[in-house]
């Protein structure tokens, strides 16, 4: 579901579900006998977003969001620490070369799990289909704009610097750098 939304350099790397995730951790929820609450459930925004020429694509890019309504469901352990979330909903990606002005409607309205690292709530792993996400020069594989129409796992992890790992990648993909190269 999610290409990256967050505004500037390297925060933009993070994953379209990151901010609305991010969003939805000061509330409380009920908690269970082992003090897991949750779900918190939120709806947040899509913000439009630009990586630099040479960030993602060789081309500067934009990413706009023209359809735009997503729940997430968050779980957090009793110290408030995301464990789990799941993110649904309609969400569709303008993506635009900014240099040719060439651009692509992709629809990215697929389910997503994320699964936290216990006390690193800025590492997880994001698991789904139909959701995009943009590597940058340091991840794996490098300046990739990934949209999975079938199952992609991502670790996302913070550690300093956001950074990305491909995990898996099945069935039908794009990379939009090609497409809209």
């Amino acid at each position: 579901m999610r290409g990256t939304r967050r505004k500037g350099g390297r925060a933009a790397a993070v994953g379209v579900v990151v901010l609305g995730v991010l969003a939805g951790f000061g509330g409380v929820g009920q908690a269970d006998a082992a003090g897991r609450r949750g779900p918190v459930v939120t709806h947040p925004g899509s913000v439009p977003f630009e990586y630099a020429a040479g960030d993602v694509c060789s081309f500067p890019a934009r990413a706009e969001f023209p359809v735009s309504d997503l729940t997430v469901k968050t779980w957090s352990d009793a110290e408030g620490n995301p464990r789990y979330a799941v993110e649904s909903g309609a969400l569709v990606l303008r993506a635009t070369n900014l240099r040719t002005g060439k651009s692509v409607d992709r629809d990215v309205s697929g389910t997503a799990v994320m699964r936290y690292a216990p006390g690193r709530p800025g590492t997880f792993v994001m698991s789904g289909y139909g959701w995009a996400t943009g590597f940058h020069g340091g991840d794996r594989p490098a300046h990739r704009w990934i949209v999975a129409r079938d199952h992609m796992s991502v670790l996302f992890g913070e550690n300093g610097r956001n950074t990305k790992r491909l995990l898996a990648l099945s069935g039908r993909y794009e990379d939009l750098c090609r497409t809209l190269a």
